[in-house]
């Protein structure tokens, strides 16, 4: 993670097949969720939101953009997106520099299913994590 100008840049690193959700929230409902999905060798980046124990509804403002992907090996991704850290979009967490934010991801590692648009197959429990971060302009 960066920071250039009033935006924040994503390095993220992941193995998944079909999809990877990052959210910022602690649970799913009212979650600010981008959500990177591949088809092949094509990857897709949307901006939603959770509502709920269902799959996260795409915001009609989308605030985050896709700025590099490498299919490394099999499952294994590299994908960078930037978003700003205040979007005024009432759907995204307006973000702020030395403060620190819940956040929750989820997986989804099969390819065979056809839909990566607005409903996405439901991830295992196992496939769901969450943790805090801090975003900081100090190096440790």
């Amino acid at each position: 993670m960066r920071f250039e100008g009033d935006e924040i840049i994503f390095l993220l690193d992941f193995y998944a097949n079909l999809y990877v959700s990052i959210g910022f929230g602690r649970q799913m409902r009212f979650s600010d969720c981008v959500v990177i999905a591949f088809r092949g060798d094509t990857a897709y980046l949307t901006d939603r939101h959770g509502i709920g124990q269902v799959s996260p509804i795409i915001d009609s403002q989308q605030d985050v953009t896709l700025t590099g992907y490498n299919k490394l090996s099999g499952t294994h991704k590299l994908v960078e997106f930037r978003r700003k850290l205040i979007t005024n979009d009432p759907c995204d967490k307006q973000l702020e520099i030395e403060k620190g934010y819940y956040m929750q991801y989820s997986f989804h590692n099969d390819s065979k299913t056809a839909n990566i648009g607005n409903d996405l197959p439901e991830h295992d429990d196992d496939d769901a994590k969450k943790f805090r971060i801090y975003l900081s302009m100090t190096n440790l």
